[in-house]
C-alpha cells in the first residue's frame, strides 16, 4: 500500500527530517519515488525548520522547493482555533502577491500530486498535538482529505512535546 507522508508543524518536520536522513539512501521506502526525490509534504506556518533542515542541507537535493513545502510567512501562536480556521489568510511563503490559506494551499498541493500517483492509498500525518499549526492545520488538513477520498487510509502519528526537543510519538 502506497502511502503518502504529510509532515506538519515544527515537531512533525524536525521527526521527517530525522526520518528523511534514514531513508535518504534507501531505493524502495516509503519517504522516496522512483525518481530520487522524496515523495511526501512539509506543511508549517513558519519557514525557519523547513528552511533549515531542508532548504539549508544535504537534504536538499531530494526536494523541490515549492512543490514538497507549503509554508507562510507567520505562526499560529500556539492557537489551534487560528490554525484550524479556514478565514485566516496570509501571503504564500512562495507567491507573495496573492493571501491564501494554507489549508487551503496544501489540499490543493496534494490533490495535485494524488493525480500523479498510480498506487497511493492512503495518508501518513505526523504532527504535533500541541501548537496551532501542528494540531489546528493538521485538524483541518484530515477533515478536508477525509471527506475528498473517504475510501483512503489514514495513519496518523500525534505528537505530545514536552521539554525542549523531547517527544512523545503516539500511532493511531
Amino acid at each position: 500500500m502506497e502511502l503518502l507522508p504529510i509532515s506538519i508543524g515544527q515537531a512533525g518536520n524536525q521527526i521527517n527530517y530525522q526520518l528523511a536522513n534514514l531513508f535518504k539512501n534507501e531505493k524502495e521506502v516509503i519517504f522516496k519515488g522512483s525518481e530520487g526525490l522524496m515523495k511526501n509534504f512539509l506543511v508549517d506556518t513558519e519557514s525557519k525548520v523547513i528552511k533549515k533542515n531542508y532548504l539549508e542541507s544535504p537534504l536538499s537535493k531530494f526536494y523541490l522547493e515549492g512543490v514538497n513545502f507549503i509554508n507562510s510567512n507567520s505562526g499560529r501562536g500556539n492557537n489551534w482555533a487560528l490554525g484550524y480556521s479556514m478565514e485566516y489568510q496570509e501571503y504564500s511563503y512562495y507567491n507573495n502577491h496573492s493571501k491564501q490559506n494554507i489549508c487551503i494551499e496544501s489540499f490543493e498541493k496534494i490533490n495535485k500530486f494524488i493525480e500523479k500517483c498510480d498506487f497511493l492509498k492512503g495518508f501518513l500525518f505526523i504532527h504535533s498535538l500541541n501548537g496551532g499549526t501542528g494540531s489546528g492545520v493538521s485538524s483541518r488538513l484530515i477533515e478536508m482529505l477525509k471527506e475528498e477520498y473517504p475510501k483512503f487510509s489514514l495513519i496518523d502519528c500525534p505528537v505530545i512535546g514536552f521539554n525542549s526537543n523531547n517527544y512523545l510519538i503516539i500511532f493511531s
